[in-house]
């Protein structure tokens, strides 16, 4: 089952082995993710120790990538990864100065680590649309007493839009591989 979901969902470049190690890596990371969000939504911390881990598992991304992919400089993916890290720690890092503590350690660290696979421009769109999210769900929760304003886990909704995000992209490569006279993929 799992190499012809590999084949209708990954890019085709012409080595199968890599496509299905694509495919594991990004189902690892969501099972990690996974992990990391009910971890925060009952304990209200993001362990240092499993972040350590997972940083390790967010370096595997770049040679990967590099398999992966067809990008000419080699260097890409290394630059992509390095500014995703510092776009991720900075912008969590400034808000929680501005919010003095709003946003705890953990979760500034794990945005860092995801920048890693994400890159800048991918953990933007995950860190803009989740808390959005964020916001959303728990002034709905706060107004219905449901729900204590002063710690909401932030991993979870990392979780969702990331899990959203491959859906997503699987289905777009799906449409790529389907024939033509199906008009809904362009």
């Amino acid at each position: 089952m799992i190499p012809s979901i590999s084949r209708a969902v990954c890019l085709t470049i012409g080595i199968q082995n890599v496509n299905n190690l694509f495919l594991l890596y990004q189902i690892l990371t969501l099972i990690f993710m996974l992990l990391f969000a009910v971890y925060d939504q009952k304990h209200h911390v993001i362990r240092n120790d499993a972040l350590a881990l997972f940083l390790l598992w967010c370096f595997l991304s770049i040679p990967i990538e590099i398999m992966c992919s067809n990008v000419s400089p080699w260097y890409q993916p290394l630059l992509k990864s390095g500014l995703g890290f510092i776009a991720g720690f900075s912008i969590l890092f400034c808000v929680a100065l501005v919010s003095h503590g709003g946003v705890g350690g953990g979760d500034i660290k794990l945005v860092a680590v995801l920048g890693i696979p994400y890159g800048a421009f991918g953990l933007l769109c995950i860190l803009f649309i989740a808390s959005i999210m964020a916001t959303i769900i728990s002034s709905i929760l706060s107004r219905m007493n449901k729900l204590d304003t002063e710690h909401i886990p932030f991993a979870p909704y990392l979780f969702f839009i990331i899990i959203v995000d491959s859906y997503e992209n699987a289905i777009k490569n799906l449409g790529s591989k389907l024939p033509r006279q199906y008009p809904l993929w362009p």
